[in-house]
């Protein structure tokens, strides 16, 4: 589709960049780099792209040029997460971690907050400063209380910490959460199979499976 539309209009910058992160889905990494540094070409003011072009250049081990991306980002918008994060994990990269903190701190300040806060948190773990990133998660939680992703990453900070009362109840809140999610009774039951509690752990397979009925691996943990 997104070709189609490239074909009659070779300029269509959204469409370029489309493609690009269809490629990227496919694992296809050398054709989505050549459709989003066509896109930053055409349309340069594209934020999201240069984040994306970023994020590639960061992956083959080219943090200069992820760095320029950045800067261009943060040129047009000095509050742009998705700048500072890119940022962030350049700094990651080059092993400078109080640096990391403070460009994710600064991307708290712009429209991807939960984002920011999460990879807050993961930089404190390993920082070993476990209480800031307890905050960071549950700051993660407190802008969008409905995310499961959020939710999640704070149960799973909480296990990890052995506090298996505060892990189960946040893996319990994703259920009401999402009832109708198969897999959010399925992370439940594992985490009662964790703990040694598996005849809670069948029946949340057991709802899992109820909810979706086809899903083989809800099947195979309900089996063992």
């Amino acid at each position: 589709e997104y070709r189609n539309v490239i074909q009659i209009d070779p300029q269509n910058a959204k469409a370029r960049y489309k493609l690009g992160l269809a490629y990227l889905r496919m694992g296809m990494l050398r054709e989505a780099y050549g459709e989003i540094v066509k896109t930053v070409e055409i349309d340069p003011k594209m934020l999201e792209a240069r984040n994306q072009l970023g994020s590639l250049y960061l992956l083959s081990g080219d943090s200069a040029k992820a760095r320029e991306q950045a800067d261009a980002i943060l040129a047009q918008d000095a509050k742009n997460s998705g700048g500072h994060l890119l940022l962030s994990n350049i700094s990651l990269r080059e092993r400078k971690l109080d640096q990391a903190i403070e460009e994710s701190r600064k991307a708290v300040e712009g429209d991807q907050k939960l984002e920011a806060y999460l990879h807050l948190a993961g930089l404190y773990i390993m920082k070993k400063d476990l209480p800031r990133a307890e905050e960071m998660l549950k700051a993660a939680v407190a802008v969008d209380e409905k995310s499961l992703k959020a939710r999640f990453a704070l149960a799973e900070f909480y296990l990890r910490s052995g506090k298996r009362d505060l892990a189960e109840r946040e893996y319990v809140e994703a259920t009401k959460i999402a009832p109708n999610d198969a897999n959010t009774f399925m992370t439940l039951g594992n985490f009662y199979a964790a703990v040694r509690k598996p005849e809670d752990a069948e029946k949340q397979f057991q709802k899992g499976v109820e909810l979706a009925p086809k899903n083989a691996l809800l099947r195979i943990h309900l089996g063992n």
